[in-house]
C-alpha cells in the first residue's frame, strides 16, 4: 500500500527494515518559479535531510509532506480570503 501526497510523491506504508537513501529531493528544486498575488517567487535554497534510523527517516519524510501541504493549504487560503475581501464599489 502507498501513501500519495500528490503526483510525484509516493510513499511506501509499510517501513522498510534497511535504510535506502530516497534518490530524489522531496522539496521543489532550486530555480523552480512560483507566483503569488502577482509576485513572483523563486526556490534558491534545498535542504535534504537523511538518518539511518529507519523510524526517523521515515518520520523526517512524513513531517517534510505535511509542511509542505500545510504550505500549499495556507496559500489556498490566502488567495480566497483576499477574494473574499474585495469590494468592487
Amino acid at each position: 500500500m502507498w501513501y500519495c501526497a500528490d503526483a510525484s510523491v509516493c510513499l511506501p506504508l509499510v517501513f522498510q527494515q534497511n535504510f535506502r537513501p530516497s534518490g530524489s529531493s522531496v522539496l521543489h528544486n532550486p530555480g523552480a518559479m512560483f507566483e503569488l498575488n502577482n509576485a513572483k517567487f523563486e526556490v534558491s535554497q534545498v535542504h535534504k535531510v537523511e538518518c539511518v534510523v529507519p523510524w526517523l527517516n521515515n518520520t523526517l519524510v512524513f513531517f517534510t509532506i505535511s509542511l509542505q501541504l500545510c504550505q500549499q493549504l495556507k496559500d489556498k487560503i490566502s488567495v480566497f480570503s483576499s477574494f473574499w475581501n474585495y469590494r468592487p464599489f
